[in-house]
């Protein structure tokens, strides 16, 4: 993990080094929320859960839900259909 200043902003030499990290965080919670596409809420949940990720559901029957603008590099946003799971990606 990148060190960080006293302000708890990575040192700039350290920047790479914090972003490859985040990059690489951000690609395992993608690949996990592929595979959730095409199971209903539970198994997903289930599923992210054991993978150490969350779920967060952003969209339901095509109604948008509000949601924080933070990243979280473990958390899922997920979309359903009724209780199928028909998008997922990471944040």
């Amino acid at each position: 993990m990148a060190q960080r200043s006293w302000f708890g902003v990575p040192d700039d030499a350290r920047i790479p080094e914090a972003l490859e990290f985040v990059r690489a965080a951000l690609e395992r919670t993608q690949t996990v929320g592929r595979r959730l596409v095409g199971l209903n809420f539970r198994d997903a949940n289930d599923l992210a859960t054991q993978s150490g990720c969350q779920v967060r559901v952003v969209k339901r029957d095509g109604q948008g839900l509000p949601v924080t603008a933070d990243l979280a590099t473990n958390r899922i946003n997920i979309e359903t259909e009724g209780d199928i799971v028909v998008a997922a990606s990471p944040g």
